[in-house]
């Protein structure tokens, strides 16, 4: 545990202090999440950091990290300063938004001041009433590897990215006396986005499959007559090769279809001026995030069991959207200022979600869809439908669910375990709130177990039904009395109604979920 002190101590003197600057008195320094504290006399105080004398001698502890327990604390000026180091693929609106809306819910005025020195560095301060600066951030744009060693080295308090630490990169944390990083807690999902083809508006190619961009990418496909459009060659735009979007089409798109990207391939830095190139070019395709798609066309992706996905905002917040991605906030699990935690716990919450929309992240507010909507996931159903029996089965899932709305909220687990994963945590405490709530209080509640199609189906149909009873405990235990357990009802269809494609290993993830449904009580 002292290891998590080590971004809290600038080092320990040997020896008494000379010309201490107030009275030694005995003083408990705690950590503002009330994990550790450390008492000693206080030796001298500057307004920025503590110097206590205790037993493995005189530390020198950040003011941010801690409060001041005991008759001898100095008074504290409340302001805070930080860094927010912000990964490539982070729309620069959405993080402004979030601050200016965090400042406005605490009562403060939030104004952007003169970019320093550093290139892509920008600064926000937040004022009280009598325009006295509380809280104080500097936000500095950079690639995402370069936001996690930002992160370990502590010049940056929250990395903000639009991919999860990799392997190499949690175990430079660990390496550096910190936790996991992607352990609940030190990770939290703030919003949602997706990869998306786009193309002119001119153009008229209806749909691309994710092998037809491989192709693309790798030169193999050429001309849009390949793929039912003019007569013309095929120009494409993509991100540069050190960026996440880039380095998220390549894993799932690229290699997944073992191709390498041409030469020929142009690449752009900007994903809005990618956007804006494509959407001038009718012989263009690019690929970006949905929130920089501009005025370009979007084209749904053709799965290779039939139906198309589209890049909805119920696709994207349910995670059916086969390039759905996450927004991730993340801290190194050092102690920090409790500004700081609750910026994190307001991103993630649902008074965030405006802000978040505006900018065109897709949030992670529950809606609502009939059945009506879930027409295309029937459909395949039915054309999927190995035998006779398949069918009933599909038959009676339509008739209990003909007059209810499935929630857009799906849980599922971490890979290879019965654990929720961190999204989903967050999303029990969303779930709970929405349930309570006057638009469903008095609502049946349908917790729906599913699973892919490998192994069993017997045998699959028991884990679709255990990991929905373990989504209405979770509902439970943080309802605390709010949602009836009377209201709930467990089921489980297994292998039924997909959501994506059995045939890909993205698609078999993608089915592995559990949903929400709710109707009218009869």
């Amino acid at each position: 545990m002292l290891k998590s002190w080590k971004y809290l101590c600038t080092g320990v003197l040997a020896g008494l202090l000379s010309s201490a600057a107030v009275n030694a008195a005995e003083v408990t320094l705690q950590t503002t999440d009330g994990s550790l504290s450390l008492t000693g006399d206080l030796q001298d105080f500057d307004g920025k950091v503590y110097k206590i004398q205790t037993l493995i001698g005189t530390l020198e502890i950040d003011v941010a990290s801690v409060t001041c327990q005991g008759a001898g604390c100095p008074v504290v000026d409340a302001k805070t300063e930080f860094a927010i180091a912000v990964g490539d693929g982070v729309n620069n609106a959405l993080l402004a938004n979030l601050l200016e809306e965090y400042a406005f819910q605490e009562e403060m005025t939030a104004e952007q001041t003169v970019s320093g020195g550093q290139s892509g560095s920008s600064a926000l301060e937040m004022m009280d009433d009598s325009d006295e600066v509380k809280v104080s951030v500097s936000v500095e744009q950079s690639d995402t590897p370069a936001a996690f060693s930002k992160l370990i080295n502590g010049s940056a308090a929250i990395a903000l990215t639009t991919r999860p630490v990799g392997g190499n990169e949690i175990t430079a944390f660990t390496q550096a006396g910190f936790a996991d990083p992607s352990l609940p807690g030190q990770e939290t999902v703030i919003a949602l986005d997706a990869l998306v083809p786009i193309t002119s508006p001119q153009n008229r190619v209806p749909s691309v499959s994710l092998e037809d961009l491989a192709l693309i990418a790798s030169g193999r496909i050429r001309n849009w007559s390949q793929l039912g459009g003019a007569d013309a060659p095929i120009r494409m735009l993509l991100p540069n090769e050190d960026s996440s979007t880039f380095e998220t089409f390549n894993q799932l798109v690229i290699d997944a279809n073992r191709a390498r990207v041409a030469n020929a391939v142009e690449r752009v830095a900007s994903e809005e001026d990618l956007a804006d190139e494509v959407a001038r070019d009718p012989n263009a395709i690019g690929i970006v995030s949905l929130s920089a798609r501009r005025n370009a066309e979007v084209l749904p992706i053709r799965r290779v069991c039939g139906p198309l996905a589209k890049a909805t905002p119920f696709s994207v917040k349910s995670e059916e959207y086969p390039l759905t991605r996450r927004v991730f906030m993340y801290v190194s699990g050092a102690p920090i200022a409790s500004r700081i935690t609750d910026l994190i716990t307001f991103a993630g919450s649902g008074a965030a979600q405006d802000a978040i929309q505006s900018v065109g992240f897709v949030d992670q507010g529950v809606t609502a869809a009939d059945i009506d909507s879930q027409g295309i996931r029937l459909a395949a159903a039915l054309l999927a439908a190995p035998n006779a029996s398949a069918l009933l089965q599909l038959k009676n899932f339509s008739e209990s669910l003909v007059d209810a709305e499935r929630l857009s909220t799906t849980f599922r687990f971490t890979t290879g375990s019965s654990r929720l994963d961190n999204k989903a945590l967050g999303d029990i405490d969303r779930m709970v709130d929405f349930l309570a709530s006057e638009e469903a209080a008095d609502k049946e509640i349908l917790i729906i177990g599913f699973t892919d199609a490998i192994g069993r189906e017997d045998l699959n149909i028991l884990l679709g039904q255990s990991r929905a009873e373990q989504v209405r405990d979770s509902i439970l235990t943080a309802a605390a009395g709010r949602v009836s357990q009377n209201r709930m009802r467990v089921l489980s269809y297994g292998p039924l109604a997909p959501v994506g494609c059995n045939e890909t290993p993205e698609g078999r993830s993608i089915n592995r979920r559990v949903e929400v449904w709710i109707r009218d009580v009869v």
